[in-house]
């Protein structure tokens, strides 16, 4: 969606639109003010460019990012959002299956489908949700990478619902706004279709496989980083619950 900047000392905001803010002093709070919200709130996306629009949570309370996917999802390239990271200093994805809590006035990118409204319901809020990460019990391989400076990360999950196209709402696309200099990412081990566009060359931050049939699944892995530039790639293991010993998963590079 086009970007909306201002340089007032006040100015008035939308309630659904997400806003990036640089500050050329660091302390000091920022302060917002308006009514509360409690009712269904519409919001304008764009499919122009790479169609990554930025949104917010516009209500006092937790949203649930799987439902809003899902609810929304006839207009989305996939059911994902991304968010943020700090630490890698770069977006993050979380597919619906993640189903990542997002808290009031947080702001996180979703990827149109259409010229479209998408609809943030009042019906997906929660109040018996934290605002962290909403873990289960799957079989998950994390593929962290650093050159000492900047950290990425790519996520392998193992899920009885995967298979090994593409799954909207267990796969979640890299972040592609702009060119990343420094990256890992997975390809899907069969060729798919997203909104007519093949995935054969799309790279993946999150790739959901089958739980079974473990040996013939090789992961392809591929890296973009500085010619020169020395790296470092580790493998942590969450939780392999479903997965013997003598068929533990292979990666290509």
């Amino acid at each position: 969606s086009t970007p909306l900047y201002s340089s007032a000392a006040s100015d008035v905001y939308k309630r659904q639109v997400g806003y990036s803010i640089k500050r050329d002093v660091t302390d000091g709070p920022l302060t917002f003010r308006g009514s509360l919200i409690t009712d269904d709130v519409i919001c304008a996306v764009q499919k122009t460019g790479c169609g990554y629009n930025l949104i917010s949570n516009p209500f006092t309370s937790n949203i649930s990012s799987k439902q809003l996917l899902q609810q929304n999802s006839s207009n989305l390239m996939m059911q994902a959002v991304w968010l943020w990271n700090q630490e890698e200093d770069n977006y993050e994805v979380y597919v619906a299956a993640d189903d990542f809590i997002i808290a009031p006035t947080q702001g996180f990118l979703v990827k149109a489908k259409n010229n479209a409204d998408i609809t943030i319901s009042k019906d997906i809020r929660c109040t018996d949700c934290s605002g962290t990460f909403q873990k289960t019990a799957k079989s998950e391989i994390h593929l962290k990478m650093t050159d000492g400076n900047k950290n990425r990360i790519a996520k392998i999950y193992y899920n009885q619902e995967a298979t090994i196209g593409f799954d909207n709402g267990l796969d979640g696309r890299t972040y592609h706004g702009n060119a990343n200099p420094l990256d890992i990412y997975t390809h899907l081990l069969e060729n798919s279709s997203i909104g007519g566009l093949s995935t054969d060359a799309m790279k993946f931050q999150v790739q959901s496989l089958p739980n079974s049939e473990y040996k013939e699944m090789v992961i392809p892995v591929g890296i973009t980083a500085g010619t020169g530039k020395q790296i470092s790639i580790n493998a942590e293991i969450l939780s392999l619950i479903h997965i013997s010993e003598p068929t533990r998963p292979r990666l290509i590079s």
